[in-house]
C-alpha cells in the first residue's frame, strides 16, 4: 500500500491511468484548497463517458469529503467546477501485497473464548479493591452561597 494525492485545479483536467501502477487506486478524501467562499465542485469521467459529480466542496461549511473510490484499469480525468482547487488523497492497493495480507490473516482455528488461561481465570477485581468504606472519614459540607449576578451587597 503506498499514498496517493494530487491537487486538482480549476480549468485544468488532471489525468489518471493505472499503466504507471500495479494494483488499484482508492481515493478516500477529498479537501477543498484556499480560496473564495463559493461551492465547488469535483467531477470525474472515467474513459469516454460524461463527467459524474463526485462532491460538492464550500468553504467555511463543508471544506472535505471522505469518498470511497477504487480505480482498476480506466481511464480516469478529474475536474473541478469553481474557483478553487480540490486536493484528493488515497493509497494504492497493490495486489501485489494480497499474499502479506493472507499471511497475517490466517486463522489458527483457535477461539479464544474456549482458551484458559490461569491469569485470566482466577484474578478477581474484587481482591484489588476493598467494598467497605469508612463511613466516619465522610464529610458533608454545605453549598456555597449564590450571590446575584451584577449586583454588589
Amino acid at each position: 500500500m503506498s499514498f496517493w494525492g494530487i491537487e486538482v485545479k480549476p480549468g485544468k483536467p488532471h489525468p489518471y491511468h493505472s499503466d504507471d501502477v500495479q494494483g488499484k487506486l482508492r481515493i478516500t478524501q477529498a479537501t477543498l484548497g484556499l480560496g473564495f467562499l463559493k461551492t465547488c465542485i469535483l467531477q470525474c469521467s472515467v474513459g469516454h463517458r460524461s463527467p459524474i459529480f463526485v462532491c460538492s466542496l464550500l468553504s467555511g461549511k463543508a471544506e472535505s469529503c471522505s469518498l470511497n473510490l477504487e480505480f482498476t484499469d480506466e481511464l480516469v480525468a478529474f475536474s473541478v467546477i469553481g474557483q478553487q482547487s480540490i486536493h484528493l488523497c488515497g493509497y494504492f492497493d497493490s495486489e501485489e501485497g494480497d499474499h502479506l495480507r493472507d499471511e497475517y490473516e490466517y486463522d489458527s482455528g483457535e477461539d479464544i473464548a474456549d482458551t484458559e488461561s490461569d491469569e485470566s481465570s482466577e484474578y478477581d477485581y474484587d481482591d484489588e479493591y476493598d467494598d467497605e468504606e469508612d463511613e466516619d472519614d465522610l464529610q458533608m459540607y454545605a453549598s456555597s452561597p449564590v450571590t446575584p449576578s451584577g449586583g454588589n451587597n
